[in-house]
């Protein structure tokens, strides 16, 4: 099990599409309420790639109101 996902591994495991889920990141980031330790982009630009951490994103998901599916 990873411990890193990609924001489309990520969006599969809270059932949201991929861009949605990105969009939610870059708004939770845009609004300060997002851990740069527990969700990031390589490289650190716009269209830089999410990372999330798997233990983050179960609290990211819970804080939505989503669920988090297996893997």
């Amino acid at each position: 099990m990873k411990n890193e996902l990609t924001a489309g591994e990520a969006s599969g495991l809270v059932g949201k599409s991929a861009k949605h889920f990105r969009a939610t990141l870059r708004q939770e980031k845009a609004s300060g309420n997002l851990d740069p330790e527990g969700a990031w982009q390589n490289p650190p630009k716009p269209n830089g790639i999410w990372t999330i951490r798997r233990g983050y994103l179960i609290a990211f998901a819970a804080e939505q109101g989503w669920t988090v599916g297996e893997s």
